[in-house]
Formats: C-alpha cells, structure tokens, sequence
C-alpha cells in the first residue's frame, strides 16, 4: 500500500480475507471422513453432545474423502465434495437424506476453491482457479447442468447473489494490490458486465438497485451509514445512520446497532419495504478488533424466522470465556425463543423447513431442530 495508514476498509478487507484464506487452508487438509472435534483452547466447556446418527435419516458416508460441504439444494439434499483416488480434482456430489446415498453432480476440471447455492437453491456458483491471479467461474443449474461459464482476472473474489433475479450475480474480483473489478454476471443471458461500484461487498435492495454500508475510509469507525445506489444512474440515498451489520432479504431487512449506554447490547431491528420498523431484539455484544463480532446466522424469509448464536454476556472476543445460545426470533409475531445452549459460535445453514442445520466450520455437524441435538454429518 503506498499510504502509510491503513483505511478501515482496507483493515476490514485484509482481515476478511485472511479469514477466508485461513478457512479454505483448514478444509484442503481435511482429507478424511473420519470426524474430528475442534481443538478447545479453553477448557470450560466438554465435546459437543453428538448422537450416533444411524437412527436418523443423516448421511453416512464411509468410503470417501469429503473435501466440504457447501448446504442445501433442498429440504433433504446436501452438496459437498470428494476426492476420488481416480481424479486430481474434486468431485462435487449431492446427497438425499431419505435414500442415505451420493450422485455426481459436477465434474470441476480444475482446483475447487469455493462453491456457493443461491438463496432460491436453483443455481451452484463453483469457482476454480488454475492459476493464481485467474478465477474460473461455472453457472450450474439446480440439476447440475452448465448454464454459463467465464474467466476473470482475480486472486481474491467476493460475490452476492441477486435474490430478484435468479441466476444473477455480483462479482468482485481482487487483484494482488488489493485493487479490484466489479462485474454483474447473468447467468440466463450469459452475460458478463463490468461495473462501476463504491465499494466491492454489496447486498442487492432491488433487481437494478445495490445497498451497502459507506464506512469512512480516512477515520475509522464503529458504526457506518446505510445507503442504496441505483445502476443504472449512480444515484445514491442514504437510509439509515450508526449501523454496525445489515441484511437484505427479498421482501424485508434487518440491522444491527448498538444502542446501549455501556455498548453491552446489540438490537437488531427488522424492516418492511416500506422502511417500517417491523419488530426488534437484543443480545449482549462481543467486540472485535477493529469492530463488533457478528454471530453467525441462518434466515427464513418466507417464516419470517432468524436464528442467530448469542454470547452468555457481553465482553471482548479474546477473553470470553462463555458459550453460545442458538436463538430463534420471529419478526412477523416479535416472540424470540432459546432453542440450544453450550453451543460454539460456528457457521449455520438450514434447510427451507428449519429441520435441520448444517453446523460447523466445515459444516461437519448437523442439528435436528426438533430433537435440539447435535449429530456428527460423518460416520466416525
């Protein structure tokens, strides 16, 4: 970097992807079924609660190595990837809970760096590279077919899917000054757009409108403004101010502040379209480095549910030494309910009905939400 201080964007976008590549470094050396339970450098709390899952309907998988688990195609169908003693490279797979057996489902020709599902689980993103400053993207539909395939110039790359117009994408690619190229991807007209964007992590407000929050880069701060810009026009409107996180879904919204005197509490707040505050909630606060530490979440828009971790209290990441609660807040009736405790503050994804949650760093694990226990994903 030519400037000597670093701007709290260029701070955020390191930290994130150092966190991203520390991620795809711990899920290239995960190279068997076997489950492993995470190191614990803090003695306080005991393994997770997991069930022998021979019972359920869960995968049982014991003659492959499984590279990840990526989420849901349906209700019962997970993607992930193997690695076949025949192939270089990964396979990726689906796998329905109810017949308990695997299918190929696209044959990548290169290294598997990340594979993303669409929010309406009808297309897979996979991202390949096989060099180091080129990223090669395939638009797969929900059966595996290739809808578009195209390359960018890229050694880091972030994306969001367009939640109004399916097959759709925004791109950022990064190159290894930490520069980057922003491009609208169409997977239905096979297109590929380069964009002028203020910034390359954005959420879609509408089918040609981007939301995001304007931090400061010359002085940093805790808490940013909320605007949207239409493409088309560049025009931009701010919406709300001191936001800390948000979430657009397709028909309503969410944000995080911190409105405590003593910055112990996080309330997060859900809007309309219309910009009506809907319903509201609050948990204690951890905070980070440089910001506040987001816990992980799943959503429902159609049931208007959230589930979200929460600390015990409120407190600094490095020291806490609590567990998490999974909690469930329905914006629609504003009742919020504690559904597990002792758990980790690790990645969730939920099927469509809320049955089950894939759980964990690689998404190893696999939570009945009926039953409220926690299953190994793989067989020991």
């Amino acid at each position: 970097m030519k400037q000597l201080v670093m701007s709290i964007w260029t701070v955020r976008l390191i930290l994130s992807m150092a966190l991203l590549s520390s991620l795809f470094l711990l899920t290239s050396c995960e190279s068997e079924i076997t489950h492993k339970e995470p190191v614990e450098d803090n003695p306080r709390q005991e393994s997770l609660p997991l069930t022998d899952p021979d019972n359920l309907k869960i995968p049982v998988i014991e003659s492959e190595k499984v590279d990840k688990v990526y989420g849901w195609l349906d209700n019962e169908t997970i993607l992930y990837s193997v690695q076949q003693s025949n192939r270089k490279e990964a396979v990726i797979k689906t796998w329905k809970m109810t017949e308990k057996a695997g299918e190929e489902f696209h044959y990548p020709a290169e290294q598997i760096i990340d594979v993303s599902i669409s929010p309406d689980q009808s297309f897979v993103l996979v991202h390949t590279a096989s060099t180091a400053d080129t990223a090669s993207l395939v638009i797969l539909t929900h059966t595996g077919d290739v809808q578009y395939s195209f390359s960018i110039p890229s050694v880091e790359l972030t994306y969001e899917w367009n939640i109004y117009e399916p097959g759709t994408l925004f791109l950022s690619g990064f190159n290894r000054d930490w520069s980057y190229t922003s491009y609208i991807v169409n997977g239905g007209k096979k297109s590929l757009e380069t964009v002028k964007a203020p910034q390359p992590f954005l959420q879609w407000g509408s089918k040609d409108e981007i939301w995001y929050l304007d931090w400061n880069e010359e002085q940093p701060n805790l808490t940013a403004p909320l605007f949207k810009q239409n493409l088309a026009d560049a025009q931009k409107k701010g919406i709300m101010l001191d936001i800390i996180y948000f979430k657009k879904m397709k028909h309503s919204y969410f944000v995080i502040r911190d409105e405590s005197e003593t910055f112990s509490k996080a309330t997060y707040t859900f809007y309309n379209e219309k910009n009506q505050s809907l319903a509201a909630f609050k948990i204690p606060h951890l905070k980070n480095f440089s910001d506040w530490l987001i816990p992980y979440y799943d959503y429902n828009e159609t049931k208007q549910t959230l589930l979200t971790f929460a600390p015990d209290k409120a407190g600094n990441v490095d020291q806490y030494t609590g567990s998490f609660s999974l909690l469930s807040f329905n914006w629609k009736t504003g009742t919020q309910e504690k559904e597990m405790t002792q758990l980790e503050n690790e990645p969730l994804s939920c099927s469509q009905n809320q049955d089950w949650c894939l759980y964990g760093y690689q998404f190893e694990n696999i939570i009945d939400m009926n039953g409220k226990e926690v299953y190994p994903l793989f067989k020991q």
